[in-house]
Order: structure tokens, then C-alpha cells, then sequence
């Protein structure tokens, strides 16, 4: 009986623990969103990530959707992208609202060390897309300017 509500308790206290972290991607979808064509063109705010030094980068993307550049470093003061770098490129639409990509991010040292890697980004909401580098686990959630 004590374990079960050791247990009780521990499993409680970790439910609190991780509904009070930061914001959750449901905060960032939008009531009016739908699965038609999206168009990603436009400028869009890094909002989140799981690395939040470079939360608050700005891209913009082309009129083809092939490219998106670095407009804006955001607060980094130790940041090693520099305005005009293609944080996106080779953008292919998958599907209505899903991009495959190659993402330009720092590699795992973060010693001035990046390179492009493939990674999805998927609408998951009206203006609201989530960046996820394939096998590493890096993401962002951006929303459209």
C-alpha cells in the first residue's frame, strides 16, 4: 500500500513538474486552422525551440518557396549565423501542408560548426509551422509576421 502511494505521489509530482514548463505547441495552433494548401511564403518568428538562444530569428521565405534567409539574428549575442544565410533551402512541398527541407543549424559542438540537415516543416496551425530535424530530435515553432 505505501509503494502504491509512493507511487501515486512521484507520478503526481511529475505531471505538475511538466505542465509548468514553458508553452506547449497547442498554445500556438490556431482555432481557425484546416489542412488546404498553405502557403509558406512570408516572414516568419522563431517563437520556440530547444534551443533558445536563437529564439526570436527571423526568416523569410521566397516567392518559389525554395529558399528561406536569415533577415533578423535575434538576441544572440554568440550566435554563428549571420544575416543572409539560408537557414532553409531546398524546400519540397510533401504534401498540403508539409515541407521536407534541409535546415542549416549548428552542429552538436557549437563551435562555430553548422551544416544543413534534412527536417520537415509542418503547418500546425493557420500561421504556425514547427521545424523537425529528422533523427537528432531538434525543433522549432515558428509563427508568420
Amino acid at each position: 500500500m505505501l509503494i502504491r502511494y509512493l507511487l501515486l505521489v512521484l507520478i503526481g509530482s511529475q505531471i505538475i513538474f511538466l505542465s509548468s514548463c514553458k508553452k506547449e505547441y497547442n498554445d500556438y495552433i490556431t482555432n481557425v486552422y484546416d489542412s488546404e494548401y498553405q502557403v509558406l511564403q512570408g516572414k516568419w518568428l522563431r517563437v520556440d525551440s530547444n534551443y533558445e538562444e536563437y529564439d526570436n530569428m527571423r526568416v523569410e521565405v521566397n516567392a518559389a518557396e525554395t529558399a528561406g534567409t536569415i533577415i533578423y539574428l535575434g538576441n544572440s549575442s554568440n550566435t554563428v549565423f549571420e544575416l543572409g544565410d539560408e537557414k532553409w533551402k531546398d524546400i519540397v512541398r510533401e504534401s498540403n501542408d508539409v515541407f521536407s527541407i534541409q535546415e542549416l543549424g549548428t552542429t552538436f559542438d557549437f563551435i562555430d560548426n553548422m551544416m544543413y540537415r534534412s527536417a520537415l516543416l509542418s503547418f500546425i496551425g493557420k500561421d504556425t509551422i514547427r521545424v523537425a530535424v529528422k533523427g537528432n530530435g531538434s525543433w522549432q515553432l515558428w509563427i508568420r509576421e
